[in-house]
């Protein structure tokens, strides 16, 4: 049995077109995997950043809550010493 030439001109092309359609596909999967990349590694970076600036600030509120700590102990001692010499 022999194929004419039409059939495989139109099996050739039929498997271009396909191979075509799965090249697009994977391009674009390609491009939508890296694009989540970018987005996932843009994201990390943000919250990192904002992770670093809420430590700094409990950093910065602990030190004040030391220096209200030691500023109430002294206000209190002047209390004290200033009551027991009336």
């Amino acid at each position: 049995m022999k194929l004419s030439r039409t059939k495989i001109v139109h099996a050739v092309t039929i498997r271009r077109v396909v191979y075509g359609i799965l090249g697009i596909l994977l391009v674009y999967l390609i491009g939508s995997l890296a694009s989540g990349y970018f987005e996932t590694r843009a994201d990390y970076k943000r919250t990192f950043e904002q992770l670093e600036r809420t430590q700094r600030a409990l950093d910065d509120s602990r030190k004040l809550n030391q220096q209200l700590k030691a500023s109430i102990a002294a206000s209190q001692q002047l209390n004290s010493d200033a009551g027991a010499t009336n």
